[in-house]
């Protein structure tokens, strides 16, 4: 705290102080407002490194970069995986593949889109790289075989939830705040459920084990109903038609 203060100090073994001018830069994804509160982060600290403070935005708030993102890393990964003698040139992203990048919800923030360059690089199928190409790199362990290996895995799912074998909170809602599941695969998912079933929203709650009665007249159930519903209109962007 001293050397924050005054850049003040000593080195092992001497015994006359030094002086360094510097401009320290810290980072944090942490709320430290309310780390101090909680008793978890020190506020004479947070008052020495808070001398000028700066809100980078999360990449899902700045969906506007993510292209120009994409290509800067695309170039690094491209240069930095390149063979000797290798004469190929720097592969393109196709336009579905620019959109589908900023459709992804990114939990890793810039470290994720980086991975998802690097997998849909490595694992493309021709000098550009596609729409499909960038799906089968944000969820590999479904979508490596395609539109098919995705409706069979979605059409799978739903015979789990009929037979009671799977929950939409463990099997959709969480896959999908890990990255395991993309947006179009959960918009497939709950179109298909809705032709499958021909019921209204509360009706397909309980199909899915979101909840566990259509009156949502317990207030835990309602709690459960009102986050579906809002996961389905707000976070996956269903529509409401």
């Amino acid at each position: 705290l001293r050397f924050l203060d005054t850049g003040v100090f000593m080195r092992l073994g001497e015994n006359h102080p030094r002086y360094s001018k510097i401009f320290l830069v810290a980072a944090t994804n942490k709320d430290l407002i309310r780390e101090i509160q909680e008793g978890r982060f020190r506020e004479d600290l947070y008052h020495r490194l808070n001398a000028l403070s700066f809100h980078i935005p999360r990449l899902n708030e700045r969906e506007e970069d993510i292209e120009d993102l994409a290509t800067h890393f695309l170039g690094i990964l491209f240069n930095s995986y390149k063979k000797e003698g290798d004469d190929s040139t720097l592969p393109k992203l196709e336009p579905a593949a620019v959109e589908c990048l900023k459709q992804h919800q990114y939990r890793g923030n810039v470290r994720e889109l980086k991975n998802i360059l690097l997998r849909a690089m490595l694992f493309r199928k021709g000098a550009i790289i596609t729409k499909d190409d960038i799906i089968s790199a944000c969820q590999p362990s479904f979508s490596e075989g395609g539109d098919k290996t995705n409706r069979n895995f979605i059409e799978t799912l739903l015979d789990q939830f009929e037979a009671g074998e799977a929950n939409f909170w463990a099997d959709i809602h969480q896959p999908f705040k890990e990255n395991h599941l993309t947006r179009d695969t959960v918009r497939s998912l709950i179109l298909a459920a809705k032709n499958r079933y021909q019921t209204n929203l509360p009706g397909l709650a309980v199909k899915l084990g979101a909840c566990k009665t259509r009156s949502h007249l317990e207030s835990d159930e309602r709690k459960k109903f009102i986050s579906f519903k809002n996961f389905l209109y707000k976070t996956v962007k269903i529509s409401s038609n």
